[in-house]
């Protein structure tokens, strides 16, 4: 009876059941490191800040790049190899995108990827660019990308910083920028800056079709199709939360790159009816594209709760003291008495702010300029106003 029940339990076959997942995990991480050694190869391509000596002084950019080497210092400080591990992952697909973005066309014919300096990716919180330049315009626009590997679906705290530049009418801004195809190198900024967050497993996935050099697969991934769609709904909030903070100048611009993505995905069409539905097995992608919804929502709401405030205000008649105060300065308007002027323009007055709520909000906001009006209305060329 005592041998039936160790059955199974036994040291070699808790070991033997085991060791597959501990086999797994050594290869992830192998192929993890192999992953993350090309990665740096790809972002040592990034823009580089010892390249704008004569735009800043030498001075300057060497104490920009002690700053990052701090910034690093303090953030590898208690890092568990956990976070270690997911720090790589963020660089391999931040790598890829980099990589892959221009050279398989997921960002369209004319979208060219810069990888952000060091400095703009830890002080600014940007990691690439993209680069809109389409053949004889002179104008190339420029979309700002923060890249997020996270295996938490709370992406609340990752766009506090977006929120809060359209809330200030300033956008992003990056320090060192120089693109292969101008001259001009220097700061740049009123970037619109979106995030682009995917799980792990989305870029192990990827990863292996990177390492495995198989193009034709990175080229239909569905990923493309993730990150333009992360991209126009965070567009569409913006340009929603712009205009609910009447900023026309930041709606416009969150516009215009939403025209170039809206595009995009119109000639991609062909990629997402393969993939449409495999997109939701992402959890970090339901979790971006569910707050951005969530976000209209309540925009939309609080816009009808004003306008409810509004109406309710436009309706509300005046109090005694509002009407008092309006009716004096009529009375002195008219040269006539209290006594003959009631009979006369009282009910006439009376039906005037009862019947037209933009001279209640005069009478509310401008008070002389209301007199101004209702004397106009009542008294016509009867008498000169005093007012």
């Amino acid at each position: 009876m005592t041998s039936r029940k160790l059955v199974g339990l036994g040291p070699k076959n808790m070991f033997r059941r085991s060791t597959p997942s501990f086999e797994s995990a050594s290869m992830e991480h192998l192929v993890l490191e192999r992953a993350h050694e090309r990665a740096e190869d790809v972002l040592a391509e990034r823009i580089q800040e010892s390249d704008f000596v004569g735009v800043y002084r030498e001075k300057e950019i060497e104490a920009d790049k002690e700053e990052v080497a701090r910034r690093k210092l303090r953030a590898e400080k208690g890092q568990t190899k956990e976070k270690e591990e997911l720090k790589k992952t963020a660089d391999v697909f931040e790598a890829i995108v980099l990589e892959q973005g221009e050279l398989s066309k997921w960002f369209g014919e004319y979208g060219y990827t810069i990888g952000a300096s060091e400095y703009d990716d830890w002080i600014n919180g940007i990691d690439l660019l993209v680069e809109f330049r389409q053949p004889n315009l002179p104008e190339a626009p420029l979309l700002a990308l923060g890249i997020d590997v996270t295996f938490s679906i709370d992406v609340t705290d990752k766009f506090d910083r977006v929120r809060k530049q359209i809330e200030d009418g300033s956008l992003a801004k990056i320090k060192y920028f120089s693109s292969e195809h101008s001259t001009e190198k220097g700061p740049r900024d009123n970037l619109p800056e979106v995030i682009v967050g995917v799980s792990a497993k989305t870029v192990n996935e990827l990863q292996e079709l990177w390492l495995g050099r198989d193009q034709m697969a990175i080229e239909q991934h569905r990923i493309q199709i993730m990150i333009l769609m992360e991209i126009k709904e965070q567009l569409l909030t913006f340009i929603e939360y712009s205009c609910s903070l009447n900023d026309k100048r930041l709606a416009g611009i969150f516009e215009n790159r939403l025209e170039i993505v809206e595009k995009l995905l119109g000639k991609k069409n062909d990629i997402y009816l393969k993939v449409a539905n495999e997109l939701e097995g992402d959890p970090v992608f339901r979790a971006i594209t569910e707050y951005m919804r969530e976000w209209r929502r309540i925009i939309k709401k609080s816009q009808e709760k004003q306008k409810q405030i509004e109406e309710t205000e436009e309706n509300k008649p005046l109090t005694l003291k509002e009407s008092a105060e309006v009716q004096r300065g009529l009375v002195v308007a008219s040269r006539l008495q209290l006594s003959d002027w009631i009979p006369r323009y009282g009910v006439k007055f009376r039906r005037m702010v009862d019947g037209d709520p933009t001279i209640r909000e005069m009478v509310r906001n401008d008070r002389e300029g209301a007199l101004r009006e209702i004397t106009r209305r009542l008294y016509g060329g009867e008498t000169k106003s005093a007012v």
